[in-house]
């Protein structure tokens, strides 16, 4: 098989273990399961992704392999491979997880489908619309998994209050977080859900806790020192 066949097949992996990971009446072994063999399957498939779109670094001296992951932070595969590098140590599951990494596969697999099999009768049956929608609305996409992708950043220090608690782990979590909003593939969307969740929040904030304004402050620089450096 060619290379973008295994990525399509990777994809495809991790969207039927995300789905089984998140189906609602999953045992709970099996949940197990099937969150970390979608956790891995992502790790290949943005490795598989890299490969295609970037090829390998053209020397192994230190000047070739930074300018070649310098060419990674613009595009979503090397953020995408630390996401599930993050979850993978997790010693529970955590599903919500497993939705930014499912759009983020759905995506390629729908474009891959669209161009290898828009002949075959049952893509014409059954996938068709599917895949004409997705690329339609991709933006709506990527806006989503931009939002579940923000929303586990509050999830993960809230376990810190919790026996699961993993302080490492909400710490390189948030710093892919800050890594996404200022990486030009992910900037845009990220920065229009924390710029929705500012104007929501914010002012009830402002009125009822106001001492909260200065760690949000201080969070809010830090979050946009990577810019100015």
């Amino acid at each position: 098989m060619s290379l973008p066949t295994y990525t399509f097949v990777a994809h495809a992996w991790v969207i039927v273990m995300a789905l089984i990971a998140l189906f609602p009446f999953c045992p709970r072994a099996l949940l197990i399961r099937a969150f970390r063999f979608a956790l891995f399957g992502g790790l290949l498939a943005s490795a598989l992704s890299i490969l295609q779109q970037h090829g390998r670094p053209a020397a192994l001296s230190l000047d070739a392999l930074k300018a070649w992951l310098q060419t990674l932070l613009t595009g979503p595969h090397l953020l995408n491979l630390m996401h599930c590098s993050v979850f993978l140590p997790s010693p529970y599951p955590i599903a919500l997880a497993l939705l930014p990494l499912a759009a983020r596969s759905v995506l390629p697999l729908a474009a891959h489908l669209r161009q290898h099999f828009s002949q075959a009768a049952l893509y014409r049956t059954y996938l068709a619309k599917p895949c004409d929608w997705l690329a339609a609305n991709r933006q709506q996409v990527e806006l989503f998994t931009a939002n579940t992708e923000v929303m586990l950043g509050p999830l993960l220090a809230f376990y810190l209050l919790t026996p699961q608690r993993s302080f490492f782990q909400v710490f390189l979590y948030w710093q892919l977080l800050k890594m996404r909003f200022h990486a030009p593939a992910s900037a845009w969307y990220h920065r229009q859900i924390w710029g929705h969740l500012e104007t929501t929040v914010l002012p009830p904030v402002q009125r009822y806790v106001p001492f909260l304004l200065t760690p949000i402050g201080y969070v809010k620089g830090w979050f946009n020192s990577m810019g100015r450096a």
